[in-house]
């Protein structure tokens, strides 16, 4: 499943407040695609977030999405506001 999927999952199998535990319990065993087809599962998300209980599904979902692995961010070190690393050559428009 995609990860902006998992928040219509987290809302119909849980109530909150939810500790980790629960959470895990319920829907540790999901995987989250990443964008180049690899999978990681929730349980393995949640045990890099460091919280204990979840008050709300919005609190939970922004700690899945702030810890899941490097395999879900775009372009590692990416910056539309300068140039790419290794971009010696200026451009002048």
């Amino acid at each position: 499943m995609r990860l902006p999927e998992t928040r219509e999952v987290l809302v119909k199998e849980l109530e909150f407040p939810a500790s980790v535990e629960e959470v895990v319990e319920a829907v540790g065993e999901l995987c989250i695609e990443t964008p180049l087809g690899g999978e990681e599962d929730l349980s393995s998300t949640l045990e890099r977030c460091g919280e204990a209980e979840f008050n709300s599904v919005d609190e939970l979902y922004d700690s899945i999405v702030g810890s899941v692995g490097r395999e879900h961010v775009g372009r590692q070190r990416y910056d539309d506001r300068g140039p790419s690393l290794g971009d010696d050559e200026e451009v002048s428009f």
